[in-house]
């Protein structure tokens, strides 16, 4: 007697592994770079600021890749998290290169609803 062996693909491992994480209340936090900060300096570049956006709406892993994705699409921004256990976003961005008015219009537009943004304590 002879059995059938079945190659499970990775691709589908990472997804269970996603649905599970996320479904279990641990939040998926996407990151993207997480070396150390790097502040810009000098008066062309703008100095490097961070906010924290709460965004309602959110209910998967999906959902918080898109606000990161949308975000990071912005010119100014050099860098956006999404926390979706917290419900909210934190972006880092070159002073006087991009408002908090265009962070909350490209929330809105995905269908989810920005919050105030709030600036972080150097």
């Amino acid at each position: 007697m002879t059995r059938k062996r079945t190659m499970v693909k990775p691709a589908w491992l990472i997804l269970v592994a996603i649905v599970v994480l996320g479904a279990g209340g641990l939040g998926i936090f996407f990151a993207g770079n997480q070396h150390a900060d790097v502040s810009v300096s000098g008066e062309a570049a703008g100095e490097t600021k961070i906010v924290r956006i709460p965004v309602q709406g959110m209910s998967c892993v999906v959902c918080a890749a898109s606000v990161k994705k949308a975000l990071e699409s912005i010119d100014g921004v050099q860098e956006a998290e999404v926390d979706l256990e917290r419900r909210e976003a934190r972006v880092r961005y070159g002073e006087g290169k991009v408002s908090p008015e265009q962070w909350v219009a490209a929330i809105n537009e995905l269908g989810f609803k920005a919050g105030t943004p709030v600036p972080e304590a150097p």
